[in-house]
């Protein structure tokens, strides 16, 4: 979804923090705890930059 949307049209910083934060959320509720490893798993699925998915969890 992030990914698509990132390609198809202009989403601001904001847009794209609020997708990952929701995608966070999901894997908090199904088996991570908050944290790097979290971070990690969530940079790999959306296939971005573990520093730039941090940088956007973190605002």
């Amino acid at each position: 979804m992030l990914i698509a949307n990132v390609c198809r049209r202009d989403v601001s910083a904001e847009g794209k923090s609020r997708m990952l934060e929701k995608l966070d959320e999901i894997y908090v509720k199904a088996v991570f705890k908050p944290g790097a490893e979290l971070e990690r798993k969530v940079s790999e699925v959306v296939d971005m930059s573990f520093r730039y998915t941090r940088r956007r969890l973190h605002g």
